[in-house]
């Protein structure tokens, strides 16, 4: 993946995958809100992320899982514990 610190660089990146991101977040979440936080976080993670972690090939897939995985972070928090 070709992704630098720069702004611009990473909004493009983000406008480029947003809706599928979103999509795969929504099947995972069920509400729209919460899937567009997930997207979200997913970003932040990314965007803060070294660099030199991104795979070189295979980037949408590996954007999926990210934010599969922060989907499900989210379903997490907000199930209930269960205390027996």
């Amino acid at each position: 993946m070709s992704r630098t610190k720069n702004p611009t660089g990473f909004e493009l990146l983000y406008a480029r995958y947003y809706r599928l991101l979103f999509s795969t977040a929504y099947m995972v979440l069920r509400q729209e809100s919460d899937a567009m936080d997930a997207v979200q976080n997913a970003a932040l993670r990314l965007y803060t992320m070294d660099e030199s972690l991104f795979p070189s090939d295979h980037e949408l897939t590996w954007l999926h899982m990210v934010v599969k995985n922060e989907a499900l972070m989210v379903l997490r928090k907000k199930k209930p514990e269960f205390r027996g």
